[in-house]
């Protein structure tokens, strides 16, 4: 089966389903990548304070997804997420709070860069990487590292 129908079959399967009828205001494309299917966060729409990421999605937030977006106040991730991509909350300024998922793994680079008004991540214990500039001049954090608030100059693997 060529890769084409693969995607029209994901997709009208998404199509029944809860995730296609979502009311939260994200903006998503679905993704088939080495047999696996998963739903890509890639924006929400304007105006919206709390964005929250149903269980019913499993996949990533993609690269710049929620990038310089000034509404944004809160995100709630749920366990199905496990990449969270480069500059996905880069410049939200008004960003307070992340909830992030218990089964995440990945804080690519710049991911929250300039949130300067976030006070509150918990990262779970799965989290494996947490990519340079991850957290730089997210100056409000309290519980996190000084280094990694300054913008650390490499990857690390936890």
């Amino acid at each position: 089966m060529d890769i084409k129908e693969t995607l029209k079959k994901i997709y009208r399967k998404f199509q029944n389903s809860d995730v296609m009828s979502m009311k939260v205001g994200l903006k998503y494309e679905f993704a088939y990548n080495e047999g696996k299917k998963y739903v890509k966060i890639v924006g929400i729409n304007p105006g919206i304070k709390t964005a929250n990421v149903p269980n019913e999605i499993q996949g990533v937030i993609g690269k710049g997804a929620f990038k310089g977006n000034a509404s944004l106040k809160k995100v709630v991730l749920k366990n199905k997420i496990r990449v969270v991509g480069a500059e996905a909350f880069m410049n939200c300024k008004n960003l307070e709070k992340v909830e992030l998922p218990a089964d995440l793994e990945t804080i690519n680079a710049s991911c929250f860069e300039n949130c300067t008004s976030l006070e509150s991540v918990i990262l779970p214990y799965e989290v494996k990487t947490i990519s340079k500039r991850a957290f730089k001049n997210c100056t409000k954090l309290s519980d996190m590292p000084h280094y990694m608030k300054t913008g650390i100059s490499a990857t690390v693997t936890l």
